[in-house]
């Protein structure tokens, strides 16, 4: 009986022995697998890592050829001009003896948007480099004709002519223009051909007047 008894409790031992073996060896093989686990993230992780490395890298050389090629120019000039560059100027009285080669005195204005144009120097000063649009407008009574052209820095683009062919009629002279201009350059409207001559309008009926807007930065 004790025999027996004895033999009962080695097969216990034994099974108890086995089974915690078992699960040793159980642990042991999840361990080992979230070891492996763990070392192919911080595999994927290096070589992750190493990619946005490289494309910071990327970016930096991009940006640094960009600065030396000037294409990042307008970036900043953008943050030191307006964002809207437009003009309408008009007569406010009627101008007399306005002499060959005079700007027209464009006195007042209706939109200064930027603040470009010089209602004392009668000039557009160009605030950036872009494509800009100019009109005339210039305003003649009685027989006998007036003739305003558009200047940059002197150089003509564009002209007008009014010429009433009676007296007491009037007539506008009206003309346009889409032009480059550089940064800093002189807008005006001169009178040519003759000397001695006016340009109708008042502040009452503004018949002679000067626009210009920037469309687009360059």
């Amino acid at each position: 009986m004790v025999f027996r008894v004895l033999i009962v409790c080695a097969l216990i031992a034994l099974f108890n022995k086995n089974y915690a073996l078992s699960n040793d060896l159980d642990l042991q093989a999840r361990i080992e697998k979230l070891e492996r686990r763990i070392e192919l993230e911080q595999e994927s992780c290096k070589e992750m890592n190493a990619r946005l490395k490289e494309e910071v890298q990327s970016l930096r050389n991009i940006i640094t050829n960009e600065h030396r090629n000037g294409t990042l120019t307008h970036v900043y000039k953008r943050q030191s001009t307006p964002e809207v560059v437009a003009f309408t100027a008009y007569l406010s009285y009627n101008p007399e003896h306005i002499a060959d080669g005079q700007i027209i005195p464009f006195d007042r204005t209706i939109t200064n948007l930027g603040n470009a144009f010089n209602i004392h120097s009668h000039t557009f000063i160009c605030p950036v480099d872009g494509l800009y649009m100019f009109s005339v407008v210039i305003s003649h009574l009685t027989i006998g004709e007036v003739l305003g052209k558009l200047v940059i820095d002197g150089v003509n683009i564009v002209d007008a002519i009014a010429d009433p062919v009676t007296n007491g009629h009037d007539q506008q002279g009206i003309n346009m223009a889409v032009v480059q201009a550089r940064k800093g350059q002189a807008v005006q409207v001169v009178n040519y051909l003759y000397n001695d001559v006016w340009y109708r309008s008042d502040e009452t009926n503004r018949f002679s007047t000067f626009s210009g807007v920037l469309l687009q930065e360059m």
